[in-house]
């Protein structure tokens, strides 16, 4: 599709991972096109084996929800980015999600999500 260019959104929130798993889902405004440009996940510790799942939700379908990444953090890992390899558009409505899965962890995880919207 070539050039994108827009104005960059930043996302972020974080959560104490040892009260809640991470649930973070941003829906795209109607009217609206962005391009993911990448999530970065960063914890205040290590979180070995904790696993961040990526997801796409076309238009908020769960019926046809894409896995865009899965990552299991190994021993001593306590970040984490996605950049996607080819062009990710999201169109109104699309719903990304970023979770982390139900493992207790004494540890705080901040996520940011990057777009560029046309």
């Amino acid at each position: 599709m070539g050039i994108f260019l827009g104005r960059l959104i930043r996302e972020q929130t974080s959560q104490d991972l040892s009260a809640a798993a991470l649930s973070q889902a941003i829906t795209v405004p109607k009217g609206v096109l962005r391009k993911l440009s990448q999530i970065h996940l960063k914890a205040s510790t290590a979180i070995q084996t904790e696993t961040v799942d990526i997801y796409l939700d076309p238009g908020g379908d769960t019926n046809y929800r894409a896995e865009l990444a899965t990552n299991t953090f190994g021993a001593n890992e306590d970040r984490y980015t996605f950049r996607p390899t080819g062009e990710c558009l999201l169109f109104a409505d699309d719903v990304l999600t970023v979770v982390t899965g139900g493992i207790t962890t004494a540890a705080t995880v901040y996520s940011t999500i990057d777009f560029l919207e046309g």
